[in-house]
């Protein structure tokens, strides 16, 4: 929602390809904010409902890097537009870059405790002695 403001190729890219988002009705808008958190639940109440733990050549993990994040902003306090493309929906770069890193390290990071936005500036995250792998709901439980 804050990127539709004050970046004139964000708003003329928007209007055009995607104004029930960017510009929704106050009706929509009251639509969307009531689906899409039931939507996101339903995908981590799916996920944890053991359905894919029951394998050891398969799991499904919800990677919440991204619940929590909030625009990169610059010193004064606005938006860096540089983490994003034209049509400030998509990442440029630079967004995909800081992207990767967080969804790597939170796949290094045990089920329960996996941060919830992004991982900007951080080093990436590796494989230990004590866990050399990709944590997943059976193996953050092992002890």
């Amino acid at each position: 929602k804050e990127l539709k403001n004050g970046h004139i190729v964000c708003e003329i890219l928007q209007k055009s390809v995607c104004p029930c988002a960017a510009y929704p009705t106050e009706d929509d808008e009251k639509i969307i904010n009531q689906w899409i958190p039931l939507y996101q639940q339903g995908l981590v109440d799916l996920v944890n409902s053991g359905r894919y733990d029951g394998r050891d050549d398969f799991t499904v993990v919800v990677q919440p890097f991204f619940t929590q994040t909030q625009p990169p902003r610059k010193d004064n306090n606005k938006i860096d537009y540089s983490y994003f493309a034209p049509d400030c929906f998509h990442f440029s770069g630079k967004g995909h870059s800081v992207a990767a890193l967080s969804i790597w390290n939170n796949m290094f990071e045990s089920v329960s405790t996996k941060k919830t936005s992004w991982h900007q500036g951080e080093p990436f995250e590796c494989p230990t002695e004590d866990h050399p792998y990709i944590y997943t709901s059976k193996n953050s439980i092992r002890k």
